[in-house]
């Protein structure tokens, strides 16, 4: 009678798969698309093998395992599982349940039909041939192949058992003898003896063995405490232990399961049963070995992944903290340019017009010639650090310090627009100035006889800026005339000042006042140059009472009171009120 195989999965993909594979053998394949549907079709048909997936809506495969578990007719019906969960807590848990075996998603065919034809025989379909007809002689080379291939299969469940190595466990030589004999039978051919518990502990921890057929009754070491043993190792935890048991010792045979054995047999054995009991325990240790094998490999897999980690969290660690330090060596705009990738680290340069600003400290070395030189270096860093976050609020690429002087510029590599990068620059300036002043008191507390004066200059103009040097060690800087005009600037300047460029003048009118300097001729320009001292902001000057100032659409009043009488002031405004008198009366 031909074997029932029944397919139970949610996938028709798979469902379909399995039909093609099996059309092959003399079999009669049945399906269900989900856990509750499997058992309404088992307990209909009476299949020889289930094959079931794991993941079902409905109810899933290990619902199912477990309902089939408890059902009297159905509970010995062998199941292969087939899924992609191959997981070691999955494999345990349907193990647990008894399954036949189990094969992972996406499967191999012949595994799977290996697998199979060790529960149920597959015998490989007649073949129709018509005359002639060279497909069908191919068709039937193939099914020849296909049966011999299921024939191996099924005849792999012996070979396994010949390969098994089985350890009988008795006092009685008689016992041995016989239990020996039934086991060459059933094909088992690795098998030594032991004549009572000692001996067969002497020999499980020389020698690895799959099965032991353990007596209860014996001298020096008795299988309870032979169970007892085994339990008590690691090692030997996972040997499977079939009692042998009288009739008569039923109930030590269950306290002997319940202490770790893996079943019993009353004697004399049945050797049908026999075979079943070992077969059904060798299948057991093998899915608990790999349970065993998954476990390690993943708690291995766990181990690398966790130490790959903590190299890694270790290298970001260094990372973070060298791009930190080096960060202190560059302007953050370059270092962050750079980290986002949108500066190349190689020598090259490009043409821009920027701001350029230049401070220095009038007369530092005069300055600060009563102070020992750690009180000096304090007091240059504390001043560097105060102007620096001032120029970093107002968006400033840091060039370089000089000693107690510092190059700064606008437009690169971040620009708002010449016009906006020259305002910025110049409320810079004036912020810095400020700043030295509300210091003045604390550098007096520190020992400084006379406070610090900066002079600024600022310049606006075309430059070269990007990397120079060589290949191993380059510097982000600007070069060029506007460069060599600032610092001009500023050493021409008087102490406390802002001297700014003609261009850059033009640039800020509307936001600060300036009074144009007369020409000075310095080195490196050959005609004079002009410069304008920077008097304030017009807010500020407002404020102070030093400027009126008045500002509608087509109207700009502006009013110097440290330079106009205010009489000539009043009368000049007068004639203008007249003027427009005389024009509405027209």
């Amino acid at each position: 009678m031909s074997p029932k195989i029944l397919s139970v999965d949610d996938s028709k993909a798979v469902r379909m798969s399995l039909s093609r594979l099996f059309s092959r053998f003399a079999c009669e394949l049945c399906e269900a698309v989900n856990g509750q549907q499997g058992l309404d079709v088992a307990a209909r048909e009476r299949p020889d093998l289930i094959i079931l997936d794991y993941n079902m809506p409905v109810m899933n495969g290990v619902s199912m395992l477990q309902r089939l578990r408890e059902d009297a007719e159905l509970r010995r019906t062998p199941v292969i599982m087939l899924t992609t969960e191959s997981s070691a807590e999955n494999i345990a848990t349907v193990a647990r349940l008894g399954v036949r075996d189990y094969v992972t998603k996406p499967f191999n065919e012949e595994l799977l039909l290996a697998k199979a034809a060790r529960v149920v025989p597959l015998v490989a379909r007649e073949p129709s041939i018509r005359a002639g007809n060279a497909n069908d002689l191919v068709s039937t080379e193939g099914q020849k192949r296909t049966k011999e291939r299921a024939e191996e299969a099924s005849n792999s469940s012996a070979a396994s058992l010949q390969r098994a190595s089985v350890l009988v466990v008795d006092d009685s030589r008689t016992m041995r003898l016989s239990m020996i004999r039934a086991l060459n039978d059933l094909g088992f051919n690795n098998i030594q003896e032991a004549k009572n518990g000692r001996q067969a502990l002497e020999l499980v921890l020389k020698e690895s063995f799959d099965l032991m057929l353990l007596d209860m009754e014996m001298p020096e070491m008795n299988g309870m405490e032979v169970l007892l043993a085994l339990k008590n190792n690691p090692e030997l935890d996972g040997l499977p232990v079939i009692v042998i048991s009288g009739a008569d010792q039923i109930e030590n045979a269950v306290r002997c399961i319940e202490a770790g054995a893996e079943d019993y047999l009353p004697k004399p054995f049945n050797p049908t049963l026999l075979r079943a009991r070992a077969t059904s325990s060798l299948e057991k240790r093998r899915l608990r070995d790999l349970d065993r094998i998954r476990l390690n490999q993943l708690q291995n897999e766990k181990d690398r992944t966790e130490a790959a980690n903590r190299l890694v969290t270790e290298k970001n660690q260094i990372l973070e903290n060298l791009s930190s330090k080096l960060s202190k060596y560059l302007s953050p705009q370059i270092y962050q340019s750079i980290f986002r990738g949108e500066q190349s680290v190689e020598i090259s340069s490009k043409r821009k017009k920027l701001t350029i600003c230049f401070t220095d400290i009038a007369g530092f070395t005069e300055t600060t010639d009563n102070l020992e030189s750690e009180e000096l270096t304090n007091v240059l860093n504390h001043y560097l650090t105060e102007m620096s976050a001032i120029a970093l609020q107002h968006g400033a690429t840091i060039d370089k310090f000089i000693g107690d002087a510092m190059l700064l510029f606008f437009g690169d590599p971040e620009s708002k627009g010449v016009a906006e990068d020259a305002r910025a620059c110049v409320m810079m300036a004036i912020a810095m100035q400020r700043r030295v002043r509300e210091l003045e008191q604390e550098w007096r507390d520190r020992g400084l006889l006379r406070p610090f004066r900066i002079r600024i200059g600022i310049a606006t103009g075309f430059c070269t800026v990007g990397n120079f040097g060589s290949r191993d060690r380059m510097d982000y800087t600007i070069i060029g005339n506007e460069v060599n005009l600032a610092a001009r600037l500023q050493s021409a300047t008087e102490p406390g000042s802002i001297l700014l460029s003609h261009e850059t003048n033009a640039l800020v009118q509307g936001l600060v006042m300036t009074e144009e300097q007369p020409p000075i001729t310095v080195k490196g320009f050959p005609k004079p140059i002009s410069g304008y001292k920077l008097v304030g902001t017009y807010d500020d000057l407002v404020k102070a009472g030093r400027v009126v100032l008045e500002e509608r659409d087509g109207l700009r009043v502006l009013v110097d009171l440290t330079k106009q009488n205010k009489t000539e002031v009043i009368q000049i405004l007068q004639g203008i009120l007249a003027h427009l008198r005389g024009k509405k009366k027209k």
